[in-house]
C-alpha cells in the first residue's frame, strides 16, 4: 500500500524513455525493451565489432547486447545506471544478457570479471556499473564474480570526449591484476557498459592474457559504432 501510496505522487517513469511505467513493468517500458536498438545475431557482431577488436586482442568470443549512439534511449538508460545511481538497471540488463546471448556457449569453470574503478571513483559513485551487470549474469547462471582479479593502480580521468589515441593513453598500463586467482578459471569473461574503441578493454585483456592462457570472453551492454 505504501508504494502505491508513493506511486501517486512519484510514478515510475521509464528509465530509457522517461514515460510512466504500468503496473506490470520494471524499471524499462515494454516498447522499449522490444525496439532498444539489439545486435541481431552473431554475424552483425563479428561484422563490427570482432573486425574492430581483432588483431588487439587475442579473445575466444566477444559479445556486445545494443548498438550505441549519442542521443539515443541506450545512451540514457546508460546514464542512469552510471550517473544517477540506479544500480538496479544494471542488474536487470545483466540478466537480459544472460538470456539471450549465453545460449550456445558452456561456461563451465568460468570467471565474471568486470571492469574495475579506482577506488577514488567507487567511493565517489557508490559502485562499479560494470560489477551490477556481471551480478544480472550471474545471478541468472550461477557464475562466479571475482572483483578482485582486476584492478586500477593509477586514477585517470574520465574517457568521455577523448578521441582514440588519447583513450589508450589514458589507460595503458593502468590495470593490475591478481594472477594466483586469475589461475583458477579457464575461461574469463571481462564485462564493460561501453565499448567505444575498445582500448579499456585492449587494456584489462593484455594484463589478463599476459598472465593466463585462459579462453578470453569480452562482453559489453553496448558497443558505439563509428
Amino acid at each position: 500500500m505504501f508504494d502505491d501510496f508513493l506511486s501517486l505522487f512519484f510514478p515510475p517513469c521509464c528509465k530509457a524513455c522517461n514515460k510512466l511505467l504500468l503496473k506490470h513493468e520494471e524499471l524499462i517500458c515494454n516498447l522499449c525493451f522490444i525496439e532498444l536498438p539489439r545486435f541481431k545475431n552473431s554475424t552483425d557482431i563479428e561484422s563490427k565489432l570482432e573486425k574492430m577488436l581483432k588483431g588487439r586482442i587475442q579473445f575466444t568470443k566477444v559479445y556486445s547486447f545494443f548498438t550505441y549512439q549519442k542521443g539515443s534511449r541506450v545512451q540514457h538508460l546508460l546514464h542512469q545506471l552510471k550517473y544517477n545511481n540506479q544500480p538496479e538497471i544494471g542488474i536487470l540488463i545483466g540478466k537480459w544478457m544472460a538470456n539471450e546471448l549465453f545460449k550456445t556457449d558452456n561456461f563451465e569453470n568460468s570467471v565474471l570479471v568486470p571492469v574495475p574503478l579506482h577506488p577514488k571513483k567507487l567511493k565517489k559513485r557508490g559502485y562499479n556499473q560494470s560489477s551490477k551487470i556481471a551480478k544480472g549474469i550471474s545471478d541468472q547462471l550461477k557464475i562466479p564474480i571475482e572483483e578482485s582479479i582486476l584492478f586500477r593502480k593509477k586514477f585517470t580521468s574520465t574517457q568521455t570526449k577523448k578521441d582514440k589515441n588519447e583513450r589508450w593513453l589514458n589507460v595503458e598500463d593502468v590495470f593490475g591484476i591478481n594472477i594466483d586467482l586469475l589461475n583458477k578459471y579457464s575461461k574469463i569473461v571481462l564485462i564493460d557498459d561501453v565499448i567505444t574503441t575498445g582500448s579499456t578493454i585492449e587494456a584489462c585483456s593484455k594484463i589478463i592474457l599476459k598472465h593466463s592462457d585462459a579462453d578470453l570472453y569480452i562482453m559489453s551492454v553496448a558497443f558505439a559504432e563509428n
